[in-house]
């Protein structure tokens, strides 16, 4: 049975209000990043709200032929939850997100290999600990860890693996960098964050692999306090 990777995305993002539209070369982020993690040897499905906000969303997936399912707006464990209903307990998953857009296939292939191999029900990458740019994040897990009783709180309902035990359970990639990585940032929760990284990848191939987008990477300083006023302009 093929692993399953779930790319979780929403338009109503709080501090980038639909950034999974905004265009890296000349495409949404989230068809870009879809195109990054795409392989035959998983399936991949786009995890998205049924809410309004990602009416606009679900049209770019189906016009792209990208399978997706519609869930929970705010409990996103239970879209997960609801997504995986059929599936055995036993079903690899691997979490990624939409706003790590330099994650790529090669990436998820190389962690479900060490998944496998160390037999271990969850795995993630700790950007401190594997010494990678904040952005470089994936979690894997067999789906009886996120079907099991007692998992209740709000932090979980939002971050699905919140309560997942961490300790030890790290990937361990150091191998792959020589420089202090940690402080880099590559995901985009701010308009700088798309500002700096849409110059950045539009200097490279789609199938750029994930580490040599990491080499170039540099700091940049965020106005956390940026307001964005969104207008319908043509429906």
């Amino acid at each position: 049975m093929k692993p399953l990777v779930l790319l979780q995305s929403r338009s109503s993002s709080s501090r980038l209000p639909f950034k999974v539209l905004m265009l890296i070369r000349n495409m949404p982020s989230i068809i870009y990043l879809y195109k990054r993690i795409f392989s035959k040897k998983y399936l991949t499905y786009v995890l998205i709200s049924n809410h309004k906000d990602d009416e606009f969303l679900s049209y770019i997936l189906k016009k792209n032929k990208i399978l997706f399912f519609r869930g929970d707006l705010n409990n996103v464990r239970k879209r997960f939850l609801d997504f995986t209903k059929k599936l055995k307990n036993n079903r690899i998953i691997v979490r990624v997100t939409g706003d790590n857009l330099l994650v790529d296939s090669k990436l998820i292939n190389y962690c479900i290999k060490i998944f496998k191999n160390k037999k271990k029900l969850y795995m993630y990458l700790d950007n401190k600990k594997d010494n990678l740019p904040y952005g470089i994040s994936l979690e894997i897990f067999r789906l009886k860890l996120l079907r099991q009783k007692g998992i209740k709180s709000s932090k979980s309902d939002e971050h699905v693996t919140y309560d997942f035990k961490k300790k030890s359970n790290n990937f361990n990639l150091k191998k792959f960098f020589i420089k202090k990585m940690s402080s880099l940032n590559c995901t985009m929760d701010y308009l700088e964050d798309y500002i700096f990284l849409k110059n950045h990848l539009n200097k490279y191939s789609i199938n750029t692999q994930w580490n040599l987008l990491c080499k170039n990477l540099k700091k940049y300083k965020i106005k956390k306090k940026n307001k964005l006023f969104l207008i319908i302009k043509k429906k």
